[in-house]
């Protein structure tokens, strides 16, 4: 399994969080699950340089929407080509079966992205509103969570969720990997000790709205959105 050789001082208690936070205002917010409309505007126009390979896309100048776009469709059309994701298969699982799942889901992302695939593993410290978390070297997973009932969606939009994280500390330890410089800036200053804003700290608006995960989550939505989609589209025909 590759994972970055250097990885970079995520200023975060090596631990970027999926959780569920409860307040006044939010109730019950899942990270993985936010309306694009409540979503600060992820990453700017940018413009792709076409290769016969498109499940890598090679960034250049200002269009990097598009190529985020052709990200998410070429992750649905590999996501559908996954049995274990149905929800009856899903359910008949065990744990281990789960987490080989999962780490397929990251490895797929990872190709269609052009980074290094990271290790998923689970976590049994995390709390029962925490899902899971990128640390800076691989994603973590809530143990309790991957041994109950917890729909599969969730499970995909954690994975797509972290691994974006660790989609842009790869562009961050890259320079030109993402062109977009001042996006990519952003994301290097939200990474600065005392800069990522905790939800349990800020609100759970203010930690949606900074760069890292106003991308995150974003970019997460598009993709289960479409896979949801598509599921309703097998389902018809």
């Amino acid at each position: 399994m590759d994972n970055f050789d250097d990885p970079i001082d995520n200023g975060v208690d090596d631990l970027m969080p999926t959780e569920v936070v409860e307040s006044n205002e939010v109730s019950e917010v899942e990270l993985e699950s936010a309306a694009d409309s409540q979503i600060a505007d992820g990453l700017a126009p940018a413009e792709i340089v076409e290769s016969d390979d498109t499940s890598q896309v090679t960034l250049d100048t200002s269009d990097s929407q598009i190529a985020d776009e052709l990200q998410i469709q070429s992750a649905v059309e590999s996501l559908q080509q996954m049995e274990s994701l149905d929800p009856e298969t899903w359910q008949s699982l065990d744990s281990a079966q789960r987490l080989e799942c999962l780490q397929n889901i990251e490895d797929r992302m990872a190709e269609i992205q052009g980074r290094p695939s990271v290790q998923i593993s689970t976590d049994t410290e995390l709390g029962p509103t925490t899902f899971g978390g990128w640390d800076g070297v691989g994603i973590r997973i809530n143990a309790a969570h991957l041994s109950g009932d917890m729909a599969v969606d969730e499970f995909v939009n954690t994975i797509v969720h972290e691994g974006r994280h660790a989609y842009q500390d790869y562009a961050i330890q890259n320079p030109g990997f993402v062109s977009d410089e001042g996006t990519v800036n952003s994301w290097a200053d939200n990474r600065v000790p005392g800069h990522y804003l905790f939800a349990e700290d800020y609100g759970q608006e203010i930690y949606m709205a900074q760069p890292l995960e106003a991308d995150a989550w974003r970019y997460a939505d598009r993709v289960i959105n479409a896979h949801i989609a598509s599921q309703f589209g097998k389902i018809k025909d």
